[in-house]
């Protein structure tokens, strides 16, 4: 049987959510036994599971599915895409599902990256208001 394996991003040590992932793994995730002992996500035939911190939780299997789907999504060829688009805006039932899939992930992983590219840029824009603060003290 074929694994594929995910890193694992949600659940990690975190100085000021701690207490708050803690207690969210606790009560709203199904805890099993490690197999791996290494945080990650996992998914062998069925089985979808993630391990952090030493522990392991079950993972829904169309969840783990469309985060691969997501990490695949930066290989797929842009202008494969557009003309997808294109069609469909000229007659949406000649695309396979497969293909609907594709454009409704593409619009899906470019609302994430908007919003990584956003968290960034504000980031940025703090931190410089913050030393301009200090060197306005100063």
């Amino acid at each position: 049987m074929r694994i594929k394996v995910l890193p694992h991003t949600v659940y990690l040590p975190s100085k000021f959510r701690d207490e708050r992932l803690l207690d969210e793994l606790d009560n709203y995730h199904k805890e099993i036994t490690p197999v791996f002992n290494r945080t990650g996500e996992y998914l062998i035939g069925d089985k979808c599971w993630f391990e952090v911190r030493g522990r392991a939780f079950k993972k829904r299997k169309i969840d783990f599915l469309f985060e691969l789907r997501q990490c695949d999504m930066s290989e797929v060829d842009i202008n494969v895409i557009h003309k997808l688009i294109a069609i469909t805006r000229i007659d949406s039932s000649i695309l396979t599902l497969a293909q609907c899939k594709l454009i409704a992930d593409y619009h899906h992983f470019l609302y994430i990256r908007g919003i990584k590219r956003r968290g960034r840029k504000n980031l940025i824009e703090m931190k410089a208001r913050i030393k301009e603060i200090k060197d306005a003290r100063s």
